[in-house]
């Protein structure tokens, strides 16, 4: 009996484990993608502030 309870409560943390590196590792890429939208949204920013600067200037 005693080694059916270790082999269950074995199971169980490493069944937790592998969850929890599983929503560490999206969260990881989560907060991954969100920094490479960011970053892209801020060099759309400055090329729109640029052509902004470009189109004031000809006038």
């Amino acid at each position: 009996m005693i080694n059916f309870c270790d082999a269950l409560v074995s199971g169980f943390l490493t069944f937790t484990c592998s969850v929890y590196s599983m929503k560490l590792f999206y969260m990881l890429h989560f907060a991954v993608n969100i920094g490479i939208c960011t970053i892209k949204f801020l060099e759309f920013l400055k090329l729109a502030q640029s052509i902004h600067q470009l189109v004031t200037m000809k006038r």
